[in-house]
């Protein structure tokens, strides 16, 4: 990295054929360019945030880089310096080319509504360029100055040319992207196509069988015949609740096309940047669009919380009057049920009829896959059953998941010649995070069994109580057995018991859910409780999934330990949380894992069966698993060196030099060894005996005899 100070520059004097208006260009003295190896066009990154394309320039000072005015303010401001300097240094580092990846697909917006077709710009002008996702560019098209936005959909990674949706986390690990001759431009039209809910048919929906029949039946009772009967049964207003990317809109919209009624939109949202006097005037409006049978569509209810009455009480007064005047249905909808104000939901409220939209299962996943493949006509060289393996593995998906996935691979068909094999096609899948894990999940860690030294029982343990009822749940529902629902993990600290948890997350291969004991606490009464219910309620929804406490001890004290009332905050989480994982509300295929290294702290509620069903004692490693683990860590560390080169450690004299010592107090011996042989040489450190003694001779186990002790008599009242 080369920090270098920075100066402005003059436009007047640069060559015409240097100023292009869509390239940021960082000028640089000619042969300071080639002392530090940079080409024309060489693209580098500024602060590790901006990237600019060197570019020569005479008159620049030979240990100073210039920018034009616009891109000198950019850059100062990011640095939080003064107006008026006019010169600072800047950290200027190569692009790293290879790890770049390319755009596959995308398209344009435009600020001027004279440039919609995409066909009328060449893009080849951008070819070779480095561009970030959602990026202006000001070009001169035509006589007249456009500035259009790239919207990447999907990237390539060169050279296995495996294509990762934009979505993902590759939008966070790259910050740009290479736009070439191969990267494919779409219309904006034909984006909003493929993902327009209004342009869906009923028969394209999958998995909603049930709330298409409901709302069949509630549209011809009310708006298509005339039974006077049963509009005293069937309810005139009714609610969809359930997670986002469910369907709940695209359904409503499918209805109404099916029959042909007109539908009106109204999004609370939008009545929050609203004057009374201005929200009247939109509901008027919406009243005078009332001429014949109609759905009235009434989206993003949470919005309307139990704060904003005087919202909520004048829209239940409108629609309201509207039922009683006009021959409608109103429907509503809302990812949030427990955000809304409860006057709404009750029997004088306006929905007081709910219908709940669950994730699909995997029949319906199978069901919307099929659907959305015949939709958008994408045709896959592979046996059904392969759809079928595909359906069953997007655990929680929703079925805007799906479609985004169906999206992607509709776009890699176009960019190579209309067929994909069913193994890309599972990669495309599996790049997509599911909707209801993308507020709370964090990606599963890349963490595998042979990473963890010994601990094979433990391991065992793990896989067989997760996996099993996973992969066999017609021999539990044969033989009426309940399969094991929370495992508690305890110990001495560093005794690899996260390690482990997230070695099972990535085998196992479910939705992982990490929580921190202390993540779920808020400031205000009842915030804890309500994050708790949500919490569960997504890990159903994600199902199979693993819910991982750490540290829960900060979390499920016993109750009544405190000073305070019975009434504390903390004894009402720990009864929330109580009745979360065995209470009336079945967790079915949700796995509770939770690790302490203080389980006397934990309420004893927690250790009946029923809730942790398991409770494994981690022990401090003992001459077997350390000695597995330093074989380990030796290999990873010199992976990379030829066997016979590889200098001779003495493990058994390590094993025995360090009894007590933890899984992470022994790891960080052998990386405080390396620093020391760093120290020696460090452009090829050789690691030796020595330094691993040396670190030894200054460090002692944090576990004592004692802690030991008396670790082994809590399993003891624990294992029973």
């Amino acid at each position: 990295m080369e920090n270098l100070p920075c100066c402005l520059i003059k436009s007047n004097g640069l060559k015409s054929s240097s100023q292009k208006h869509w390239q940021k260009l960082i000028y640089i003295y000619p042969k300071t360019m080639h002392q530090l190896g940079y080409h024309y066009r060489q693209p580098l990154v500024i602060n590790n945030n901006l990237l600019f394309y060197a570019w020569p320039h005479k008159s620049m000072n030979a240990n100073c880089v210039g920018f034009l005015k616009e891109h000198f303010d950019a850059i100062k401001n990011m640095s939080s310096l003064e107006k008026d300097q006019k010169t600072f240094h800047c950290d200027v580092l190569p692009l790293n080319v290879p790890d770049v990846p390319e755009i596959s697909t995308c398209y344009f917006t435009f600020t001027t509504n004279n440039f919609k077709q995409v066909k009328l710009i060449n893009y080849s002008f951008l070819e070779k360029t480095y561009l970030q996702n959602n990026e202006s560019l000001s070009i001169n098209y035509l006589g007249a100055e456009v500035t259009l936005t790239i919207h990447i959909e999907s990237i390539s990674f060169y050279p296995n040319l495996t294509t990762e949706a934009i979505s993902t986390d590759a939008v966070h690990k790259n910050k740009f992207f290479k736009f070439t001759s191969k990267s494919k431009v779409f219309s904006e039209n034909y984006v909003r196509q493929l993902n327009d809910d209004k342009s869906v048919k009923l028969n394209d929906l999958g998995g909603l069988n049930k709330i298409i029949s409901t709302l069949n039946c509630l549209v011809k009772v009310h708006l298509l015949e005339n039974v006077q009967t049963l509009k005293k049964i069937f309810p005139k207003r009714c609610l969809l609740s359930g997670p986002s990317g469910c369907g709940k809109s695209s359904v409503v919209y499918a209805v109404a096309k099916h029959h042909n009624l007109p539908i009106i939109s109204i999004n609370t949202s939008s009545f929050d940047y609203m004057y009374e006097e201005d929200r009247a005037r939109k509901l008027q409006e919406i009243e005078n669009q009332l001429n014949a049978p109609t759905i009235v569509f009434v989206d993003s209810l949470e919005t309307l919380s139990a704060s904003k009455k005087s919202i909520s009480a004048n829209l239940d007064s409108f629609l309201n009057d509207l039922v009683l005047k006009h021959k409608l249905l109103v429907l509503g909808a809302t990812n949030k049920i427990d955000l809304m104000d409860p006057y709404l939901l009750s029997s004088r409220g306006i929905f007081s009829f709910v219908c709940h939209v669950y994730p699909p299962s995997a029949q319906e996943r199978h069901e919307i896959i099929l659907k959305q493949m015949k939709r958008l006509q994408i045709d896959v060289n592979c046996e059904p059953s392969r759809i079928k393996e595909l359906a069953d593995s997007c655990h929680g998906y929703s079925g805007a998941d799906l479609h985004s996935a169906c999206v992607q691979v509709k776009h890699h068909m176009t960019l190579n010649g209309g067929m994909i094999d069913d193994g890309l096609m599972m990669r495309i899948f599996h790049q997509i995070v599911p909707s209801v894990m993308k507020e709370i999940a964090i990606k599963s860690p890349q963490v595998k069994w042979e990473d963890i030294g010994g601990r094979d029982d433990l391991k065992k343990i793990l896989d067989q109580c997760i996996h099993m009822p996973i992969k066999h749940p017609e021999v539990f529902e044969r033989l009426k057995v309940k399969p094991p629902r929370g495992i508690l993990m305890f110990g001495p600290p560093g005794c690899s018991k996260t390690m482990l948890v997230k070695a099972l997350a990535t085998e196992s291969k479910l939705n992982f859910i990490s929580v921190q004991g202390t993540s779920l606490r808020g400031m205000f009464v009842g915030e804890t409780e309500r994050a708790i219910r949500n919490l569960f309620m997504r890990a159903r929804s994600a199902a199979p999934s693993i819910v991982f406490f750490d540290e829960i001890e900060a979390f499920a004290m016993q109750r009544g330990s405190t000073k305070l009332s019975a009434g504390s905050v903390d004894d009402r989480a720990v009864q929330q949380l109580l009745v979360e994982i065995d209470g009336i509300t079945d967790l079915k295929d949700v796995f509770i894992v939770a690790a302490t290294n203080r389980p006397d702290l934990i309420d004893p509620a927690f250790m009946r069966p029923g809730r942790f069903d398991r409770c494994i004692y981690v022990p401090l490693p003992d001459d077997d698993t350390r000695r597995k683990l330093i074989i380990t860590k030796l290999n990873r560390t010199f992976e990379n060196v030829e066997e016979a080169k590889r200098p001779f450690i003495d493990v058994e004299t390590i094993v025995q030099l360090t009894q007590r010592y933890s899984c992470a107090e022994l790891s960080n011996v052998i990386d405080e060894a390396f620093l020391l042989a760093m120290r020696d040489d460090i452009q090829e450190p050789s690691l030796n005996m020595q330094h691993i003694e040396k670190v030894l001779a200054s460090t002692n186990p944090m576990t004592c005899k004692e802690t030991v002790a008396w670790y082994e008599d809590i399993s003891s009242k624990f294992l029973h």
